[in-house]
């Protein structure tokens, strides 16, 4: 029997609507609502991984926590689609099948309506909600594909790969409320720029700054103290001394291998420490080593406290200072990830700015307005949302002000930005309201790692 989602209802004693699919083409994800479980069929691997994938990728509850099994005979199947699924296995034992469904179905029933209204809180919820009903840990797979060397399935692919940093902000975010208790699993440096986990670490020759370097062997010998590479010593079989020309038969007793030395290719030059360099491949980027942003990798287990905000059993201090626009970040993970970018600064040369956009209105003015000013409030952050660079992280704080942090423009470009903004944000509220006495100011700083958080935010909501 075939159905809405293109594949066969499977029997079994508990009547749930579990359906096997192994055709993939015309399937619609919001199909799935009507089923109590799927299982897939991994023979077409492609297929069953871009299915799971669209699945667990969605904000519709109902979607993203169906239960979902592959099923696989011969193939060994990949590891972040084995963590996405609630099990993987080569044999259909329907009592065990019945009994993993009916777990997760039972703390599914037990979820609350979920009044989460932007995009951040969404994801924070479905991450809080996906592990209770699974009771498994948010764990970190190494990746190639992902920017910074490692993916959390669940939740990568809702940030942008200059915003990996962003997801990390609110994972710790989480964890300082109690929500999550976080476990080490690795240290990864990253670029100081774009936080690429793709670096490549190259030899520079102190004369010329070339990296066409050959390392080279050295040899001395102990009879008459000469020391030279060893290629002047002739056949490695057959070594001569080429200052008294006599033959060297044993190391140890004869001659010796001192430490190496680099001959560079471009400029001749011979020498014992290079300067060590590490290149970015994603931003070309060329820095010191001990200038990397070092970040720890933690995998996420809920805590009781995030398993009642998962329920909803408690009021969710996400949603309290959470703009309600596409895009925002809440203000304490703004603190949270400027904190980092101030650490960041410490340890390297970065150019990271931040700036503001303040409207400055009477109390009288904006009682007022009521209703029409937080309209314009709106309007005027999705203006700055998509007028913003991409990778910027802009959050609304308090006394009406937009704060943003731009990892990838200098402090002149963010102020030739923010200039620009102040005038068409000026020219909204001067049409929206002519009567009312409302202006624009914005001010900019260098993100340094010498004036602490609050210092710095404290300055700019003024």
């Amino acid at each position: 029997m075939y159905s809405e989602i293109n594949g066969r209802k499977l029997s079994n004693s508990a009547n749930k609507e579990i359906y096997l699919i192994t055709d993939y083409k015309l399937q619609n994800i919001k199909n799935v609502v009507i089923c109590d479980a799927l299982i897939l069929d991994y023979t077409d691997s492609e297929g069953c991984i871009n299915f799971v994938k669209e699945i667990r990728n969605s904000l519709i509850e109902a979607i993203y926590l169906v239960p979902l099994f592959i099923y696989s005979q011969y193939q060994e199947v990949d590891e972040i689609t084995s963590y996405l699924s609630d099990g993987v296995f080569a044999n259909i034992n329907e009592q065990n099948l019945v009994e993993k469904i009916q777990v997760i179905l039972n703390r599914r029933d037990q979820l609350k309506v979920n009044d989460a209204t932007t995009n951040e809180s969404r994801i924070i919820n479905k991450i809080l909600r996906f592990q209770y009903t699974r009771n498994k840990e948010l764990t970190p797979i190494v990746s190639s594909k992902s920017h910074i060397g490692y993916e959390f399935p669940l939740v990568s692919l809702h940030f942008q790969e200059e915003e990996t940093t962003r997801l990390l902000a609110i994972l710790n975010n989480l964890t300082e409320k109690d929500y999550f208790v976080k476990q080490f699993i690795d240290r990864v440096h990253l670029c100081n720029k774009c936080s690429s986990a793709f670096i490549n670490y190259r030899e520079i020759c102190p004369k010329c700054n070339s990296y066409n370097l050959v390392a080279e062997s050295l040899i001395h010998h102990i009879e008459c103290g000469y020391t030279g590479l060893e290629k002047a010593f002739g056949n490695p079989r057959q070594l001569i001394c080429p200052n008294c020309e006599k033959q060297l038969w044993q190391l140890g007793s004869d001659y010796t291998k001192p430490s190496g030395t680099y001959s560079c290719n471009n400029c001749k030059h011979l020498f014992r420490e290079s300067i060590k360099k590490a290149f970015c491949f994603n931003c070309k980027n060329s820095t010191s080593p001990d200038s990397l942003n070092h970040t720890i990798i933690s995998s996420y287990k809920i805590t009781d406290n995030g398993i009642k905000m998962a329920i909803g059993e408690v009021k969710k201090e996400i949603e309290k200072s959470e703009p309600s626009i596409s895009g925002f970040v809440s203000f304490t993970t703004f603190t949270t990830f400027l904190e980092y970018e101030i650490q960041r600064a410490k340890t390297s040369n970065s150019s990271v700015s931040i700036g503001k956009i303040k409207i400055d209105i009477s109390l009288n003015d904006k009682n007022r307005l009521g209703v029409r000013f937080l309209k314009l409030v709106e309007e005027i952050g999705d203006f700055i949302k998509n007028t913003s660079s991409t990778g910027d992280i802009i959050t609304i704080g308090p006394n009406d002000v937009f704060l943003l942090i731009s990892p990838f423009n200098s402090l002149t470009k963010l102020d030739f930005l923010l200039g620009n903004m102040q005038i068409s944000v000026q020219k909204m509220i001067s049409m929206a309201f002519p009567d009312y006495d409302i202006s624009v100011r914005v001010k900019s700083n260098f993100i340094d790692g010498r004036t602490q958080k609050n210092e710095m935010i404290n300055d700019l909501i003024r």
